[in-house]
């Protein structure tokens, strides 16, 4: 990707999306649209990131790198199977968080060492190594981060089930 490139949400500011998981940034359009079909990217309790054949293949078109396991979803009522499910295991993992910028609070845990609970995410841009999905080093495992580009490719492909929040993105560290 190069340099410009990077989210340009307001067309002044440079910044990065993560995807959100929050019910709150869902519309009552979006649940109206949503009703009783299944979406592109699956919400779960397990944290992993499960996504339809059609967003696979979206995310098979980008700078990333991801190991895609096939995974049997069933209706919880009706005991229905959703076809073509996989968990999208992302190896793409890059040390790029910018802790000056960044909101956030430290754990210790003894056999661990320090752990960040990051409320607002900030990353140095050329750390991030051009990838349009990654995760960011340092056990930050939960968060998954994308480019515009992968914003934009969501949008046009119409994927569902996918929200976007706009991170801070710094060009030099």
């Amino acid at each position: 990707m190069k340099k410009g490139k990077l989210a340009n949400f307001l067309a002044t500011s440079i910044g990065r999306w993560k995807i959100s998981r929050n019910k709150e940034d869902i519309t009552q359009r979006d649940v109206e649209t949503l009703k009783n079909r299944a979406t592109d990217f699956l919400a779960n309790d397990k944290g992993w990131f499960l996504v339809s054949d059609k967003l696979r293949k979206v995310l098979e078109s980008l700078n990333t790198e991801i190991q895609f396991l096939p995974v049997k979803i069933m209706e919880r009522k009706s005991k229905k199977e959703l076809p073509n499910y996989y968990i999208a295991n992302i190896l793409r993992v890059v040390d790029a968080l910018c802790l000056e910028k960044s909101v956030y609070f430290e754990v210790y845990i003894e056999k661990l060492g320090t752990i960040y609970n990051v409320v607002k995410y900030g990353i140095f841009a050329e750390k991030t190594e051009n990838s349009d999905v990654f995760k960011l080093a340092n056990r930050q495992e939960i968060p998954i981060f994308v480019s515009e580009n992968f914003k934009n490719k969501v949008e046009k492909e119409e994927i569902t089930g996918i929200y976007f929040l706009e991170i801070k993105v710094f060009e030099k560290e």
